[in-house]
């Protein structure tokens, strides 16, 4: 027990468990239960969402679908998710694993942070939140296994009926602009 009482002395004592220098403290922080359910929640209830690939062409050995999966962690304090290929087979559908998803709140930030890491190694790192139009957006810089960097936007909405959304996904120029390259429409799967 000394143990332990010398470690959190010597934290206090070093700076490490104040909050951060000139932290607004009349402010409230969020707890990360309720910081996430109010960015992930609707997914995380939905159970599986579908969206078609747009690029998939009969007899290709390629996904029809895509699926995203999330749960949540432990008491709320993260979201873990997985983007997946729906592939068709004679057997049925097969799905594989293409980017594994994690977003949890930081509370020193008062940010939730979005990570995902891909199958082929390349990793996207960033944040999500709310706009003042209460769309959720994900911002990441992610990095490729070949050394590219790409900054990515995903502008979601979903519907009333908590059974649709709209990602509007954007990159960003070399000129530091925002210019839109896809939409996904994802559905409430049930199957």
């Amino acid at each position: 027990m000394k143990f332990f009482k010398h470690i959190a002395a010597t934290l206090l004592f070093s700076g490490l468990v104040f909050p951060a220098q000139g932290a607004d403290e009349s402010v409230e922080p969020l707890s990360p239960a309720k910081a996430l359910d109010a960015l992930m929640g609707d997914l995380v209830r939905g159970g599986e969402w579908r969206t078609p690939n747009p690029d998939y062409k009969e007899g290709e050995n390629a996904p029809t679908h895509y699926s995203l999966r999330y749960s949540w962690g432990p008491y709320k304090q993260h979201v873990a998710g997985e983007l997946l290929g729906v592939f068709e087979t004679e057997e049925g559908e097969k799905l594989v694993r293409f980017w594994s998803l994690y977003t949890f709140y930081n509370p020193v930030t008062g940010e939730a942070a979005a990570h995902q890491i891909g199958w082929n190694g390349s990793i996207g790192s960033g944040v999500i939140f709310l706009d003042g139009e209460n769309h959720v957006n994900i911002e990441q810089r992610f990095f490729g296994i070949d050394g590219s960097l790409k900054d990515v936007r995903h502008v979601e909405t979903m519907n009333a009926a908590r059974d649709q959304f709209l990602s509007d996904v954007y990159e960003k120029s070399g000129e530091g602009e925002w210019i839109e390259a896809r939409d996904w429409v994802w559905t409430k799967h049930v199957g």
